[in-house]
């Protein structure tokens, strides 16, 4: 049973107050729905932040890992550092092979010298023997012994003076050598001490490195580990996450159905109301375009169409609201019934039903029209009744009057209310 039926059975003191009931609940019903709105927001919302906090997370690994990186070319930089290292030690090490090659070879030079200097001296004794020997045998030339002698001690004494001086020069060679040797045995000893220090240091730089070594193995040890354990949570985290993303987009959808579902419930009795309101102001309504306006009662109906079938006339009694009256202006003030479809948004099926029952009231034996009536209309409900001749009615604005009424049969002056005009007088509620 329809909801105008039932507030037509209640007592007309109370039909007031039933409309009014309705729409209360109405209004109660879109502020529910306008809370529910604002609650979707709110989801959507934390729906956003979570993508966000999974963007903050995967910037953080992006972090963790140009450290790692910049750890791993650190680590390339030592090994480098110590090779170069170890280079100059090598290099250091055929410095000192070649000093002390350089001091063997001068050693042996030394030596070789001194040899000749020995043979020399050795030499000058020979032949000072056999000057001897030659002025034993020359005595008889006591003279020429004497000339020679005397030559012999000139000789001598160059001989002497040639020693002496080779002597002073050996002197001083040989302190020069020693002096030289004592620099260079002073170099030796400050090359062996900076020896040691270089093999100290390296063995403290090396046990520095060994300590450091371990030290990064031991945080890249714990740098794995921590990093295994945030993939780990990571891996927990994005697990949650699809859980309460799941959990929120059932939410949401739960959410959508009930919307739905109160879209249509509001729907419906948005529809109920229009049907109402159409039904009780149809004169009203109808005014600028038919006059004497009646809503057909539903329980007389049979006996106006008595030559339709059943299940015609069941399809007639579905009808929002049929309604007859005369056209205004028009020649002879013919009378014309209405098969009337009101919803609250008039779709291609209620200008389909308007039209197939209007052709029912025809066969009937009545010029009959069709009408929509609602607060919205779709593109594709506009465009079939364009093409069926149907009249929309929606926000106190009609139209295709003059098309349903001329394929009705009913003549009309050319200066006849156009379509397009606007219905004054209609009423807030139509």
């Amino acid at each position: 049973m329809i909801l105008t039926e039932i507030i037509q059975r209640m007592p007309s003191e109370l039909q007031m107050t039933m409309v009014e009931f309705v729409e209360v609940f109405r209004k109660d019903l879109r502020e529910e729905f306008a809370v529910r709105r604002e609650d979707l927001a709110a989801l959507q919302m934390a729906v956003q932040e979570l993508a966000d906090a999974q963007r903050r997370t995967e910037e953080r690994l992006e972090q963790l890992a140009e450290a790692q990186r910049r750890t791993e070319e650190r680590l390339e930089q030592l090994a480098e550092a110590q090779r170069r290292t170890e280079e100059r030690l090598e290099q250091l090490a055929e410095a000192q092979r070649r000093t002390e090659e350089e001091f063997r070879k001068y050693r042996e030079a030394s030596e070789a010298r001194f040899e000749r200097i020995e043979t020399a001296l050795a030499q000058l004794a020979e032949a000072q023997r056999r000057s001897e020997q030659r002025l034993s045998r020359l005595e008889e030339v006591v003279q020429q012994l004497a000339e020679a002698q005397r030559r012999t001690e000139e000789r001598l004494e160059q001989l002497a003076e040639a020693q002496r001086r080779t002597e002073e020069e050996f002197r001083k060679y040989r302190e020069a050598s020693e002096a030289r040797f004592e620099r260079i045995e002073a170099a030796l000893a400050q090359l062996t001490e900076a020896q040691r220090r270089t093999e100290e240091e390296f063995r403290k730089y090396r046990e520095a490195s060994e300590a450091r070594f371990e030290r990064i193995e031991a945080a890249l040890a714990q740098l794995a580990e921590a990093q295994r354990r945030t993939e780990e949570q990571l891996l927990h985290l994005r697990e949650l996450t699809l859980q309460q993303i799941q959990a929120l987009r059932e939410a949401v959808e739960a959410l959508r159905d009930w919307q739905k579902s109160a879209e249509d419930k509001l729907a419906r009795l948005d529809g109920f109301y229009l049907e109402y309101t159409y039904e009780r102001k149809a004169p009203a309504i109808l005014g600028e375009v038919l006059h004497k306006v009646r809503v057909v009662p539903r329980d007389r109906l049979e006996e106006y169409v008595k030559n339709l079938s059943r299940q015609e006339v069941l399809d007639l009694l579905r009808t929002d609201i049929i309604v007859r009256g005369r056209v205004w202006d028009a020649p002879g003030d013919p009378e014309v019934w209405a098969a009337v479809e009101v919803s609250a948004v008039v779709d291609e099926k209620d200008v389909t039903r308007a039209a197939r029952r209007a052709s029912l009231l025809r066969r009937a034996g009545y010029t009959a029209i069709p009408i929509v009536a609602g607060r919205q209309l779709t593109k594709e409900a506009s465009q079939v009744a364009a093409i069926e001749h149907v009249v929309v009615l929606t926000d106190g604005i009609s139209r295709f009057w003059r098309e349903a009424l001329t394929a009705a049969g009913i003549e009309l002056p050319p200066d006849w209310l156009a379509p397009e005009e606007p219905q004054q007088g209609s009423g807030s509620g139509a």
